[in-house]
């Protein structure tokens, strides 16, 4: 009977303790994310420019998501609701490369410093945690 209880106590450990790291891991994901889509505002701040001559005034994360076959992380964003621009990685942190956007209304400043623009004058809308 004392080995039942024992049992019994250690597979409600190892439960809870997994319970308790599936919640640590959500949590450092989660803040993972907002890291990543505040540091593809910055890229977006540094490099983009509209060639309509507008101030970029608003980024709205529209998709952010591991493509599970290649490995790559894919975000989709929309500037000013109007303009949007893609972006790849191969890891979150590495190096952004901007794809599927039409080149004849969003341009690339090869200056960094040539966009004066402060990233908080620009409205962000993060991607909704599921």
């Amino acid at each position: 009977m004392k080995k039942r209880i024992w049992y019994l106590i250690i597979i409600i450990t190892v439960i809870l303790g997994g319970l308790a790291m599936k919640n640590l891991f959500a949590t450092t994901e989660a803040s993972s994310r907002k890291q990543e889509q505040d540091r593809v505002v910055k890229y977006i701040k540094q490099h983009v420019e509209l060639t309509n001559g507008d101030q970029i005034k608003k980024v709205e994360f529209i998709d952010f998501q591991k493509n599970e076959m290649t490995g790559t992380w894919g975000i989709s964003t929309k500037i000013n609701e109007q303009f949007s621009i893609s972006f790849s990685e191969d890891r979150i942190g590495g190096k952004l490369r901007a794809l599927g956007y039409q080149p004849n209304e969003i341009g690339f400043s090869k200056d960094i410093n040539s966009n004066n623009q402060n990233v908080n004058d620009i409205e962000v809308i993060y991607m909704k945690e599921e």
